[in-house]
């Protein structure tokens, strides 16, 4: 019989190691009120530790923020931490309200960080994060590009029906999606700059439709597609093509992109999800050269 894989036979010495931890903790008054989730956590960390592991990447979310909000910045709990996991070599600080770390970027906050022995830094990411995870977990199953624009076409036209369900929508969803619609309608003419546009309109219904797991889930399959479908579209066979049709196919996006907000303004449940349900059939000649594996390291956003 094959046992699952385990930590404790892992070899991680001298290498980096992305650990996915509990560690939403109640906070009071800026302080970590209960501190069992932390310490349940430490006996992977110590192991990974004792056997030379060069960096460890620790991710969690903290409570349910809506956006930014410095009551869930997690600094707190990399304090106690740091606190929990002495070392003379460790420090510990933090600043994170709702931003996310990347393994593999030079621009995530250096100010939030905790240093153990052995040089390795624990970083303690958002669940905005959790794109990239999920991009890795469907690169090792094989999953492709076209596989994620298939489960969008059934799932963001349910974020285009809760945004019109609404009752606040006419003040926080029609605003971002009329935004949206003025950056696609000024980058009409430039491919390069309109597809990432036009992506962000689709982000920022699934963004706005009120409900917490669409948002996180949905959304991540959201940055997955977005990450690759500009991959394919800066490709010289895209550039190249017949400049017409490219518009026409852009005219026609723009105007599916202006009824699906009506309806949401409007209120209209049912037709805010039949006309995404339309406009994501039709785009689906978009996952032309979307067959092969997801490459998570194309993932570079939340």
């Amino acid at each position: 019989m094959t046992l699952p894989r385990s930590v404790e036979t892992a070899e991680v010495a001298g290498k980096r190691v992305l650990v996915r931890a509990d560690l939403n903790v109640p906070l009071e008054d800026g302080r970590v009120a209960d501190e069992t989730r932390i310490r349940a956590a430490l006996p992977t960390l110590e192991l990974l530790l004792e056997r030379g592991a060069e960096e460890i990447a620790v991710c969690s979310h903290l409570g349910r923020p809506k956006g930014p909000d410095p009551a869930f910045a997690i600094a707190p709990v990399a304090e106690r931490l740091a606190v929990l996991l002495p070392d003379e070599g460790q420090s510990a600080t933090g600043k994170l309200a709702g931003q996310a770390l990347f393994l593999s970027s030079t621009t995530n906050p250096q100010d939030f960080v905790v240093v153990p022995r052995n040089r390795a830094v624990v970083h303690l990411p958002s669940s905005e994060r959790t794109a990239q995870m999920i991009g890795m977990v469907l690169q090792t199953r094989g999953a492709t590009p076209a596989d994620v624009s298939g489960a969008l076409m059934h799932l963001e036209p349910v974020c285009a029906g809760l945004c019109a369900a609404r009752d606040d929508r006419l003040s926080e969803v029609v605003p971002y999606l009329e935004a949206e619609l003025e950056a696609q309608t000024a980058q009409f003419d430039d491919v390069a700059q309109y597809v990432p546009n036009a992506r962000r309109f689709h982000e920022a219904l699934v963004a706005r439709c009120g409900n917490e797991p669409m948002i996180l889930l949905i959304g991540s399959l959201e940055v997955i597609w977005s990450a690759h479908e500009s991959a394919v579209w800066s490709g010289e066979d895209v550039a190249d093509g017949d400049a017409d049709k490219l518009a026409k196919t852009r005219r026609a996006a723009l105007r599916d992109h202006h009824r699906i907000v009506d309806a949401i303004r409007d209120g209209n449940q049912a037709r805010a999800v039949r006309l995404a349900t339309d406009h994501l059939a039709a785009a689906r000649h978009n996952t032309l050269g979307m067959d092969k594996t997801i490459e998570a390291k194309l993932i570079s956003h939340p």
